[in-house]
């Protein structure tokens, strides 16, 4: 039995994986609390996601949807001992400006 791969991929990125995305995106702006900073490391540890899907979700966080911002001023990673970049959630009432 053949399947068309092509449109079988199409349709999962374009059901579940996108699905996931949006409960992804949630979760995180959920463990984000206002006025707090949070490096990827300290998101991938209190959401249990891995680096590369927080950075991806904040990506849209930050680019597509203004929920997030990056702060200019780095910040010092427990998880890591660097200094890294920093996010912040936005408030409702400064998205809108």
């Amino acid at each position: 039995m053949k399947i068309n791969q092509h449109s079988s991929a199409i349709e999962i990125y374009h059901g579940p994986v996108q699905g996931f995305k949006a409960s992804q995106q949630e979760r995180i702006l959920r463990v984000m609390r206002k006025g707090r900073t949070y490096t990827g490391q300290q998101l991938a540890h209190l959401t249990g996601y891995t680096p590369n899907v927080i950075s991806a979700r904040l990506f849209e966080l930050r680019e597509e949807t203004k929920q997030v911002k990056r702060l200019s001023k780095k910040k010092f990673c427990p998880y890591s001992h660097l200094t890294v970049s920093a996010h912040k959630k936005v408030s409702r009432k400064a998205r809108k400006q």
